[in-house]
C-alpha cells in the first residue's frame, strides 16, 4: 500500500507536541503493518 503526505500535512505535523507526534507515528506503523486492523479502519459500528 502506498502512503503519501502533503506538504501542508508535513508543515502542520512538525508543529504538534512530541507526545502527539509519537502517537501518530505508532498509529501509522500499526496501519502499515496491518491496514485492516480495527484501530486502522476508523469508526466501526
Amino acid at each position: 500500500m502506498i502512503s503519501r503526505t502533503s506538504e501542508k500535512f508535513r508543515a502542520l505535523f512538525v508543529l504538534l507536541p512530541n507526545s502527539i507526534k509519537s502517537q501518530a507515528k505508532q498509529a501509522y506503523l500499526q496501519f502499515k503493518k496491518d491496514p485492516y486492523h480495527p484501530s486502522s479502519v476508523g469508526w466501526v459500528e
